[in-house]
């Protein structure tokens, strides 16, 4: 049997690992140089990192909407 909030659990680890992947990402933005090819590469990555994550908060909210709309069919 799954665990009830398996997936969203799961989606939620992913989110703390995007977050530092951007970390890690803008500061080797900076250590490259923000103004060098390879430093805005990462810096733009980073950027990619911070719009996923902002979007699966996002998708995690609707999803909860979504459930609680749905209501009793969802906790058997």
């Amino acid at each position: 049997m799954l665990h009830n909030e398996l997936w969203y659990e799961t989606f939620t680890r992913r989110d703390q690992i995007l977050v530092r992947w951007e970390k890690v990402l803008r500061e080797g933005s900076e250590l490259l140089g923000p103004k060098t090819a390879a430093g805005a590469r990462t810096a733009e990555t980073a950027e990619f990192f911070a719009f996923l994550q902002r979007e699966m908060l996002g998708i995690m909210d609707r999803w909860t909407a979504y459930r609680e709309a749905r209501g009793a069919e969802f906790s058997s």
